[in-house]
């Protein structure tokens, strides 16, 4: 009969916990740290470790611009306020929530948005920021209007 490796392995590190509490303390506690360890990989290696993996593999195919793109985003994440940081991952997991198909609309009006504000000049898009977020949605609207009406090229939804 032959023992899977994984548990001979938690038995090892069970068994040098059991032997090193008496004589040195430091080392019971690593030897308790790496059995947790241990036994989360096994729990989560079909998702955590395989996800770690290819993040990976995605990480070494991207061109170093992309990479510098990246870190700056990170960076700049982190400089946020905790509450700020707490409110965009709030966001960022509704919007991986919602099906492929929402995604694709998000993405088409973001598309759009970027449009018809960069359609505007500096001193509407400073108005615009000084706006609360109501009156900026409702201010939009009424721009966009506006510029269908007008079948402004730049301003036309994505096909």
């Amino acid at each position: 009969m032959r023992t899977a490796p994984h548990i001979l392995i938690v038995a090892l590190v069970a068994a040098a916990a059991h032997v090193a509490s008496a004589d040195d303390p430091a080392a019971a506690l690593r030897a308790r740290q790496l059995l947790i360890a241990r036994a989360i990989d096994s729990e989560l290696e079909g998702s955590l470790v395989a996800s770690l993996n290819r993040n990976k593999t995605i990480w070494a195919n991207l061109t170093p611009e992309q990479r510098r793109q990246y870190r700056d985003r990170y960076n700049a994440f982190r400089r946020q306020d905790p509450e700020r940081q707490a409110d965009l991952i709030e966001a960022f997991e509704a919007f991986n929530k919602l099906t492929p198909r929402q995604q694709e609309m998000y993405r088409r009006r973001e598309i759009w948005l970027k449009r018809v504000v960069s359609s505007l000049s500096a001193q509407q898009r400073e108005e615009l920021k000084k706006l609360p977020p109501a009156e900026r949605a409702r201010r939009l609207l009424r721009l966009k209007a506006d510029l269908v009406d007008k079948k402004a090229p730049a301003t036309q939804p994505p096909e």
